[in-house]
């Protein structure tokens, strides 16, 4: 287990950072689309065994365009296919800042949480032995742990 992990920014840095995220709120994600978990499931999905061929086939229609059905529309498979091609890589990096804040987060609530039960648990035990100002501490804090029911200690 990772011990000791401490996430600090510079305050200009997050700054820079949320102006860059700001920047992709303007920039990209109105070309995006949110699909509903219905609309995810009716779609046929295009994966890394079928990227090749996708390609091929678009490459051929601009080659072939006489071999191309009449229902087949082959400028907007080109357009689709380079916006997969573009979209793809951006893809792979957010989820890995994702996961990474994710974890980061998850990781610093964890030592936060684990420092906060060893104090309230030091409190509790000061207050039973009438060590001055750890029985309001711990008064205030037991009213605030997380999933306590209201019974009697």
């Amino acid at each position: 287990m990772i011990d000791n992990y401490e996430f600090q920014i510079d305050p200009a840095d997050l700054q820079e950072v949320k102006n860059a995220i700001n920047v992709i709120n303007e920039k990209l994600v109105p070309l995006l689309i949110a699909l509903t978990p219905e609309e995810r499931r009716e779609l046929a999905k295009m994966g890394d065994k079928t990227t090749a061929f996708v390609t091929k086939a678009v490459e051929y229609m601009q080659e072939f365009p006489e071999l191309v059905p009449k229902y087949v529309e082959s400028e907007p498979a080109k357009i689709d296919l380079a916006a997969v091609q573009t979209i793809l890589p951006l893809n792979s990096q957010f989820t890995k800042f994702e996961e990474m804040t994710a974890d980061s987060s998850m990781l610093s609530g964890s030592e936060a949480y684990g420092a906060a039960l060893s104090f309230y648990n030091s409190v509790k035990l000061q207050a039973k032995e009438n060590v001055p100002g750890a029985k309001n501490v711990y008064e205030d804090l037991k009213t605030r742990f997380p999933g306590r029911s209201r019974r009697r200690e």
